[in-house]
């Protein structure tokens, strides 16, 4: 489910426009989180993977009513956030229902 929709480029100044230092202005890719709810940890992880993220190993837990117990609820950044490629994904999986 990897597709090039979720591949941005950034541009970032690392000088001020007003410097005479000659700077260039720094390209910097960025992907979009994608959605993962549901899927198994692995699934999330190849996913992330593909898209250049490195997946936190240690995972967090919490209940959910909908989502089965061993399945992403959530990630941290969320959905859709834009973040640097290389950057760090910590997956929040089910432990079913809340007691």
């Amino acid at each position: 489910m990897l597709d090039n929709e979720h591949l941005y480029a950034r541009t970032v100044e690392i000088a001020p426009p007003d410097c005479a230092c000659g700077y260039q202005p720094l390209e910097i890719a960025q992907v979009a989180i994608p959605a993962t709810v549901g899927q198994t940890p692995e699934e999330t992880d190849t996913e992330l993977q593909a898209l250049n993220l490195v997946v936190n190993d240690d995972l967090q837990f919490d209940c959910d009513a909908v989502v089965a117990a061993g399945l992403v609820i959530s990630t941290i950044p969320p959905v859709t956030t834009m973040v640097n490629v290389g950057s760090v994904v910590t997956l929040i999986v089910s432990t079913g229902p809340c007691p």
